[in-house]
């Protein structure tokens, strides 16, 4: 049983970014038959463990994907990302981006000027009969006014999610968060070839037993995950001892 909630773990690893803001389109680009083999590895807090994952996209249909994981034992499942927003965010939803101001944002020693963009998403109830009247999500982007640059978008702030029933009291679930860019051009050689990666963190980011911590990501295009290593620090609740979560792409095909 150990071994099977660890399957799908990593396999959930080797789709996060795909199915998130930055990479929601990598996978969209890959023909069936295309794979990528990813290492999961935590130290730290109890007895260091180590997978290995590889994920294959067995079908496409309409903006839906299914993949098969298989790991090193030839344990395997498989689990699918539905391109629809009416199941996700409920029956009725809308987006609206306001500009609410511009500010320097500091990458690498160098001041950049940004526009500061607010994301609103209004969300219905799931369903006719729910007592909650709808849900908000807000984000703040810090886009690079300089369109030179290898990577425009700097910061990204996610609030808590916000909930308003319609006897109007209103509830909080979730924590805000931090991403932003640490370096524009990094590379990370994978096999022979060198990936140029965008170094971003994440914070607080929860992973596992972890309830925060911070997550380190070299993003990088081409690949199907949209990123070639990760790497989570954060607390083990029981025990408070520093655990360490790294993932990797050992290899790749794109079809």
């Amino acid at each position: 049983m150990g071994m099977s909630v660890s399957l799908v773990a990593v396999a959930l690893l080797a789709l996060s970014l795909a199915a998130g803001p930055s990479h929601a389109g990598e996978w969209d680009g890959c023909g069936v038959g295309s794979w990528v083999r990813v290492e999961w590895c935590t130290s730290g807090g109890r007895a260091a463990r180590s997978y290995q994952v590889t994920t294959t996209l067995k079908r496409k249909r309409e903006g839906d994907l299914w993949f098969e994981h298989r790991n090193t034992r030839g344990q395997q499942f498989e689990d699918g990302l539905i391109d629809d927003d009416a199941l996700w965010w409920g029956k009725s939803w809308s987006s609206r981006d306001t500009v609410v101001g511009f500010e320097n944002v500091v990458v690498e020693g160098r001041s950049i000027r940004c526009r500061v963009t607010l994301t609103e998403t209004r969300a219905g109830p799931p369903c006719g009969n729910d007592p909650l009247s709808h849900w908000i999500d807000r984000t703040w982007r810090w886009v690079a006014e300089d369109t030179t640059l290898a990577v425009r978008e700097l910061r990204r702030v996610s609030g808590a999610r916000e909930f308003v029933y319609e006897d109007g009291h209103i509830t909080q679930a979730g924590d805000s968060t931090i991403w932003r860019v640490i370096r524009m051009r990094d590379v990370v050689w994978l096999n022979g070839r060198p990936q140029r990666c965008t170094l971003t963190t994440v914070a607080p980011c929860v992973w596992g037993a972890s309830p925060e911590g911070r997550l380190t990501t070299w993003e990088c295009d081409g690949i199907p995950t949209g990123w070639v290593r990760q790497r989570h620090e954060g607390r083990d609740p029981k025990t408070g001892q520093l655990v360490v979560t790294t993932t990797r792409v050992l290899d790749y095909e794109l079809k």
